[in-house]
């Protein structure tokens, strides 16, 4: 499947306003194909990502750039 976006590293210095949750809807939403990763201790964005029409794709895997687990989310309509 093709994907329009990849949505990824959404980070914000400014923590509380939600922008985030914003950014992450107006991806998901713009296109349909859309997949993200994200480290599968990162509960608020996995949830940001479920809220938004994202499903975990397959099971989570070792991440190469730390020890830290990875979680494949996509989008497709």
């Amino acid at each position: 499947k093709d994907f329009n976006f990849e949505i990824g590293w959404i980070v914000s210095l400014k923590e509380g306003e939600g922008l985030g949750k914003m950014l992450t809807e107006i991806l998901s939403n713009y296109k349909p194909n859309v997949y993200a990763t994200v480290r599968e201790a990162n509960d608020k964005m996995r949830h940001i990502l479920e809220i938004n029409g994202l499903k975990k794709c397959g099971d989570s895997f070792m991440s190469d750039r730390g020890d830290y687990k990875i979680v494949l989310y996509v989008k497709i309509e």
